[in-house]
């Protein structure tokens, strides 16, 4: 890969070649068959014109790279956070179904431990037994709090109560 350039080439500007430091070069340059100082000047402005407008080409080429490259990493990094943000919302659906799931559980161990009503048979006549009635002496015992035998609510109690 060629060298980074670190200075934008357009903003260079072209030397005075027809300073002192330039006379050196241009003797030179002279030095060949018919050649006056102004053609050396005219050649070392157009070789320079032409190395600027190289390094102008190499510029924009190399901003031109450091754009797609800056671009290629942000397409990279939407393109991991969406499979973040998927993973993420799919991490949530799991554990709702998981809830959803365990409430269907609970409810139907609810529906288990309910009780069960026997089915109401229509034409069936209701039992003609009398209703048990305890003795005195047990209803005044348990007014006053006071301990009553079993015997007394059994149905012979009752019966001897009568």
């Amino acid at each position: 890969m060629p060298e980074k350039i670190t200075t934008d080439p357009n903003l260079a500007q072209m030397p005075d070649f027809a300073s002192e430091i330039y006379d050196g070069l241009c003797t030179a340059i002279i030095a060949a068959p018919n050649t006056t100082n102004e053609q050396a000047i005219a050649s070392l402005q157009a070789s320079e014109t032409a190395e600027n407008d190289c390094q102008r080409i190499l510029w924009q080429q190399q901003l031109d790279t450091n754009r797609a490259d800056e671009e290629a990493r942000r397409a990279a990094e939407k393109a991991n956070e969406l499979q973040q943000l998927e993973r993420q919302r799919e991490k949530e659906e799991q554990a709702w179904l998981l809830k959803k799931q365990e409430k269907k559980e609970k409810q139907k161990k609810r529906e288990k431990k309910k009780l069960k009503l026997n089915p109401i048979i229509c034409n069936k006549t209701a039992p003609m037994q009398s209703i048990a009635t305890l003795s005195a002496y047990a209803i005044q015992q348990l007014k006053l709090l006071k301990y009553v035998e079993l015997h007394y609510f059994t149905v012979k109690g009752c019966e001897e109560a009568q």
